[in-house]
């Protein structure tokens, strides 16, 4: 075919899309990739030339293809969004797959697995088996026309340009007897020769691609099944198998199996059979006297994430009646849904997630039942969940669900009166449904619901709120919940995560702490995920045990794969906690792309994935630019929508738009700002990020009228001060902090912690030990064991260790504990016991007084792990040097950045030491090191010059990414 310009497809499809440059050419058209303008997501746009003499069979085909594959809404199957003929050109639009085909994957791999096979072939057969269902064959399955989604890890069906219904239609005649139509090679005979083909062809030619994906041969007309399944056996399948995976090559198509789900069957690996793989059945929704009849297909299974039961449910079809005024359009919906989330042992498949995983790409319609019936048993529900309603005159409301499952018919469950009952019918459906008198005897069902219809209505619009990032309105919500009802627990539960989620930074503790009070007062009347979610976090922060609440978040997760939260908790604390969890950052991404596939409309796990993506040694920009874009689809008028905004611009508008963005500073919101500077702590940020995290210092500093926030603003100068050895401007700070009413404990808490932690010289004891003395007035922890650290056994010092252990059941209770470990671990050294000083400070530093640890004066313990690295580096005992120094390249809190000066270089000589030898590790961070004291000033340059004449190095990385 002669392929068109670009101008050409340009001017054909006008101002709708962009057509950015030419991507394959083949005999039935061209495609090229562009882009939605209105949308701004990338497409493919296949393109067909009429030439003068028009063919009108090749144009008829090339409409069909449009037509056929539009009502195809499958997963698995590349949909189309736009067919139009202008002038002499006619187009088809389709999302652009980022992805390379199957031929493509092949000629890079050679072949597959049995696992990698099993997962395309079961995929694809899914796709056909959905088509041929609806009387449609493909006609051309073979390797160019397979494509892997990257982005969702789908193989997916291509042009449909071939497809033949089989039910005769109007057009029928396009493809007759005798005329050839397909490729070749992996064509069945009856279709080489002209002859009369049925989804049997399909099925001869996946069967063709799956032999070539095993093998890397291709299977020729000039080859039998009998030479095929000795090939297999060669390879080490086993004669059954073998057997099994070559049945569709039979030349006869009646000895082939009678249909792919039936071929699929056969071929699934072992011990798979009694559950499902992932073939989409046929799901019929039948509208008939006002109740919805559910007819499910099940047919094979494949290994669902985990082996409790799955529900999945399906969009609520309203028959009749509107929805009463004040109600969200889906308070029906979602009632159901947060009562399914209380069945103890059961995962949840809501229909948003459904519909996003059915629709194939942006803009499309609510895709038909069947579809996502059949995307509910490809993620491995074990049972479809509809349900229609009746808004009937009077005030009353009838409902019908009907739940169908793998044999049996399905059954049928109806509520009809008052709309004020509704929740209470909405619990007796599901437990009717759902909850056997064993597990309800035993596990309890706990209220997913208020039973007042208006705090239900309310209750289910905060949690829609919450999961929008709009945490104050969300929280007005469950606070009108408390008040209707004082017991209901699940309002408590999530007014504490909108608590958590809302406050600033900087003033995290008593938000956390008065939240989880209350939500522990009511935590035995939880649904159990719920409960299970309140116990992690009540380790998190009550014991301060991090690893251990992972561990119980994780677990969560693991026994309710189908739940968004329990995901999300998991990839929450990977995200903020990953120093401590010894984990990369990264990691977070697993859990938060499972809490966004199973919702959608869950905004924040679309940031997280976002700034995941912008970290990191290789920046994934394309990535981070699809998640922010979701993210402000779901909320625009957040801190959070402000800080994902002010990412996105810097990210992708260049130095000029960074630019603007620092000049804006000033009339951003407190917590945006403290969210920038939170971020700015980290080593590895580039020399743009660190320019605005210190404007944003700036904009803190202008707007901090409380003593409160003029601490905070001053610890914040302070630490970045002390990052840099800009030591000539410490006096200065300090004088300003003095003008400006700064809080005098904090100018005595940096004054003696210096001291305390020999960062500084100390030109005068005298005047330190005023200091301790002091502080040891104060009803504070920090300020007591400063006290202690300074004036050591004598009197005084003694009595501010006791007023210190008295305070053990304060709400500082782990940080006392951690700061009086300090106190004997430096007892230890004293006596001259450095093994059990090592062996103190270790655990004294494995529990954090969790809210305290971003923006603490220590928080985040820094000052006893920089100790433990000394004294540790001192023994030779390099490896627990790493283990000390690891939060300060991996930044845990804000004022880890006083200590990289000394940590880093403790860290990178420990490298070197304990291998013997100049290792990459090493240099990096003397780089990254070198790097941040470029700006030293006053005895800080010579610090900077001393530890580059030690490593021979000057100036690090313009942007020290880290690994």
């Amino acid at each position: 075919m002669q392929v068109p310009s670009i101008e050409e497809v340009r001017r054909t499809v006008e101002d709708r899309f962009d057509v950015e440059a030419l991507e394959a050419h083949g005999g039935m058209g061209a495609v090229f990739r562009g882009r939605h303008r209105s949308l701004d997501s990338p497409v493919a746009i296949k393109v067909l030339p009429i030439p003068a003499t028009l063919d009108p069979d090749q144009l008829a085909r090339f409409r069909r293809e449009a037509m056929t594959a539009a009502k195809l809404p499958h997963p698995n199957i590349v949909p189309v969004y736009e067919f139009e003929v202008s002038g002499d050109m006619a187009y088809l639009v389709m999302p652009l797959i980022n992805g390379p085909s199957l031929q493509a994957w092949l000629k890079k791999h050679g072949s597959m697995s049995f696992a990698e096979a099993w997962k395309l072939l079961s995929q694809v057969g899914s796709a056909l088996q959905f088509a041929h269902d609806r009387d449609i064959i493909h006609r051309d399955i073979k390797p160019a026309n397979i494509l892997l989604d990257q982005d969702t890890d789908r193989w997916m069906v291509a042009d449909f340009g071939l497809a033949r219904a089989i039910v005769p239609s109007k057009d029928s005649q396009l493809t007759v007897t005798g005329m050839v139509v397909g490729t070749p090679a992996y064509m069945p005979p009856e279709q080489a020769t002209g002859g009369a083909v049925d989804a049997r062809a399909d099925l001869y030619a996946l069967g063709s691609v799956v032999y070539e994906c095993l093998t890397g041969e291709m299977f020729g007309l000039d080859q039998t099944r009998a030479g095929a399944e000795s090939r297999l056996c060669d390879m080490g399948f086993s004669p059954a198998r073998a057997r099994h995976i070559t049945a569709p090559l039979e030349f006869d198509p009646q000895a082939r199996p009678p249909s792919v789900n039936d071929w699929l069957v056969t071929v699934a690996p072992t011990g798979s059979k009694k559950l499902r793989v992932a073939i989409a059945a046929g799901v019929s929704l039948i509208l008939a006297s006002a109740s919805v009849v559910l007819v499910v297909l099940l047919v094979g299974q494949r290994v669902p994430e985990s082996t409790q039961p799955v529900v999945a449910m399906l969009p609520i079809l309203v028959l009749s009646g509107q929805v009463p005024e004040g109600w969200p359009d889906d308070a029906v919906q979602s009632m159901f849904e947060e009562q399914l989330r209380s069945v103890p042992g059961q995962g949840l498949i809501t229909s948003q997630a459904l519909i996003v995983s059915a629709r194939g790409g942006p803009g499309l319609p609510v895709p038909h039942a069947d579809s996502l019936a059949a995307v509910g048993l490809d993620r491995g529900a074990t049972t479809i969940f509809a349900v229609s309603v009746e808004f009937l005159a009077g005030d009353s409301i009838r409902l019908s669900a009907r739940v169908g499952g793998a044999g049996g018919d399905p059954e049928t469950f109806k509520a009809r009166g008052p709309v004020d009952s509704l929740p209470v019918f909405v619990s007796s459906i599901v437990v009717d449904a759902f909850v056997n008198e064993l597990a309800l005897e035993e596990a309890g069902l706990n209220e997913a619901m208020p039973r007042d219809v208006s705090a239900a209505v309310t209750y289910v619009n905060g949690r829609r709120l919450f999961r929008q990032a709009a945490y104050h309105n969300a929280l007005e919500r469950f606070q009108v919940v408390i008040a209707a009802d004082s017991t209901f627990a699940p309002a408590y539960f999530w007014a504490m995560f909108c608590e958590v989620m809302r406050t600033r930074p900087t003033r995290a503790t008593r938000a956390t702490r008065s939240a989880l009070e209350a939500a522990l007062r009511y935590g035995d009347r939880l649904p159990p995920s719920a409960k299970a979610l309140l116990d992690a976090y009540r380790l998190l922060v009550e014991d301060g045990d991090v690893v251990g609440a992972y561990a119980a978040f994780a677990e969560h997760a693991e026994q309710n794969p189908t739940l968004a939260d329990a995901w999300f908790m998991k990839g929450y604390l990977e995200f903020y906690f990953a120093p401590l969890l010894r984990i990369n950052q990264r990691q977070a991404q697993v859990a938060l792309q499972k809490a966004r596939d199973r919702d959608p409309g869950f905004a924040v796990p679309y940031a997280l994935l976002g700034w995941i993506a912008m970290a990191g040694a290789e920046p994934n920009k394309a990535v981070a630019q699809r998640n922010f874009r979701s993210y402000l689809s779901i909320d625009s008028v957040s801190v959070w929508a402000d800080l994902i905004r002010m990412a996105d611009s810097a990210a992708f508008g260049g130095t000029s738009q960074a630019l603007k963005i620092r000049e804006s500073l000033y009339g951003r919101p407190v917590e945006a700002l403290e969210y920038i500077v939170l971020a700015g702590g980290a080593l590895d940020i580039t020399k743009t990020d660190r320019l605005m995290t210190d404007q944003a210092i700036v904009a803190l500093v202008s707007q901090a009228t409380l003593p409160s926030d003029k601490q905070m603003v001053f610890r914040m100068q302070a630490a970045r001060l002390f990052a840099a050895r800009r030591l000539d401007d410490w006096d200065e700070l300090r004088r300003e902090a003095s003008s400006q009413n700064t809080p005098g404990i904090e100018l005595d808490y940096w004054t003696l912690l210096l001291g305390v932690t020999r960062l500084l010289p100390v030109p005068n004891p005298d005047s330190l030990s005023v200091v301790a003395r002091r502080l040891a007035k104060a009803d504070d922890p920090v300020a007591l064991w400063l006290a202690a650290r300074w004036l050591g056994d004598a009197a005084e010092g003694a009595r501010a260790k006791a007023q210190l252990d008295a305070l053990r059941d304060s709400g500082y209770s782990i940080l006392v504990d951690n700061l009086l470990g300090d106190l004997a671990a430096w007892h230890a050294l004293a006596a001259g016991d450095s093994a059990s000083a090592l062996t103190i400070w270790g655990r004294s530093t494995e529990r954090h007084q969790i809210e305290d640890v971003f923006f603490g004066l220590v928080g985040s313990l820094w000052p006893l792990q920089l100790d433990r690295a000394r004294v540790a580096f001192a023994m030779g005992r390099y490896q627990e040097v790493l283990n000390a120094t690891a939060q300060f390249e991996k930044t845990v809190g804000f004022m880890d950045q006083v200590a990289w000066f000394e940590g880093l270089r403790l860290r990178a000589n420990a490298f070197q030491a304990r291998d013997n030898r100049e290792i990459p590790d090493a240099r990096r961070l003397r780089g990254c090191l070198t790097y941040v004291l470029e700006k030293a000033n006053g005895a800080g340059v010579a610090e900077y010059e001393e530890v580059a004449a030690e490593w021979g190095v000057t100036g690090g990385s313009p942007t020290c990414r880290l690994p």
